[in-house]
């Protein structure tokens, strides 16, 4: 399990990078990869592990039927997929 978020953290501080945008762009087939696995795995994340992360998120914009997903994992997969994520999601803190 603390795999898992440690993973999904350091993804999200390497897509927040600016040259994560050469290497994850959303068109590229890595990018696609890793958004597919996350994808299909989701539901056994939510049903399976409580993925508590060291980031605090202010703002998701989770629809309704993502409302169950644990933040971390929603801002992955929305990063991987968007390339406009601008001001979309909104980390308020990352403790210790």
């Amino acid at each position: 399990e603390k795999d898992i978020v440690n993973y999904l953290e350091f993804l999200l501080a390497s897509l927040r990078t600016k040259s994560s945008s050469e290497v994850l762009h959303p068109n590229k087939l890595i990018t696609k990869g890793i958004l597919n696995t996350l994808k299909s795995r989701s539901k056994y994340f939510v049903e399976n592990y409580e993925l508590k992360s060291k980031i605090n998120f202010g703002q998701t914009d989770k629809p309704d039927n993502l409302s169950k997903m644990p933040d971390i994992l929603y801002a992955v997969i929305y990063y991987l997929s968007n390339e406009d994520i601008e001001n979309k999601i909104i980390i308020n803190e990352v403790s210790a």
